[in-house]
């Protein structure tokens, strides 16, 4: 690039292209230094990202990398064919419910794969876990509710929350995209119904991270004790105190023996996000 007008650099016409989305444009003409810093320290000089960038925390197992997100934030892919990808696999566990009586439900969970990305931000939230009687908040990639996992509702979620036991044993949580148990009297009061399907990382408990989310919260009861809550950060039921669900595992708060005195009553464990692409080489 050649020098000259006063230390400009560049020739032609001077111009600015964004592309239609972030680290896709270019510049055009001749620019000063200045003018450069100017313009990108207002944010209207074009930026350009090679990797893929965002997450709380990265990890690589086998040909794949994750991308962890444990609050809400933005993922960009990078430009493919320079370091970046054009695909990606999301999975998302909304927040867990809080506890009543019985336990909360796990966050819901779901998987998408083979998403089509550009080099663009895209955005990520992650569901806070419900508060007592308080369903869990969802979980959302990209604004788009086709890539949207739910909180828990009540003692239904991923995984149910077990039912209030009264003068029996509370049941135990549900775990794995299960229900959740009956009392120790074989009642069912309020047992929580699970989806139905596994609430492992990306559908797979044999493959990748292997990570189990959503478990129910386990009921709670008067006066025998409360039960456990389910694998995958459910809350363990109580007789004057629950425990709350697991945070980033979308897991359901614990239930306490009474609906009158559900103060202490655990709060649903807060949901995730994780983005996968196979590591570029």
């Amino acid at each position: 690039m050649s020098r000259g007008n006063g230390g400009r650099f560049g020739s032609g016409v001077r111009s600015t292209s964004s592309g239609g989305a972030e680290g896709q444009g270019s510049a055009g003409g001749i620019w000063t230094l200045s003018e450069q810093a100017s313009l990108k320290a207002s944010g209207l000089w074009p930026k350009v990202y090679s990797a893929p960038t965002g997450g709380n925390t990265t990890q690589t197992v086998g040909s794949y990398t994750y991308r962890i997100f444990t609050s809400s934030g933005t993922f960009n892919p990078g430009l493919s064919g320079s370091g970046g990808v054009s695909s990606v696999d999301v999975f998302l566990v909304g927040g867990g419910s809080g506890g009543t009586a019985s336990g909360g439900g796990g966050g819901y969970t779901t998987t998408v794969s083979n998403i089509s990305v550009t080099q663009r931000d895209y955005s990520v939230e992650v569901g806070a876990g419900g508060i007592k009687f308080t369903s869990g908040n969802y979980s959302r990639f990209d604004s788009n509710d086709s890539y949207r996992a739910n909180g828990g509702s009540g003692s239904n979620g991923g995984s149910g929350g077990g039912s209030y036991g009264g003068g029996y044993s509370g049941g135990a949580g549900g775990s794995n995209g299960s229900n959740g148990s009956n009392d120790g009297g074989g009642r069912n009061q309020g047992t929580g119904i699970g989806q139905g399907t596994t609430t492992y990382e990306f559908g797979s408990s044999s493959s990748g991270r292997t990570v189990l989310y959503s478990g129910g919260g386990g009921g709670g009861s008067s006066p025998a004790p409360g039960n456990n809550g389910g694998a995958g950060g459910g809350g363990a039921g109580g007789y004057g105190n629950a425990t709350n669900g697991t945070v980033n595992t979308g897991g359901g708060g614990g239930g306490v023996y009474s609906y009158q005195t559900t103060d202490n009553a655990g709060v649903g464990g807060s949901g995730i996000v994780i983005v996968r692409y196979t590591t570029p080489v």
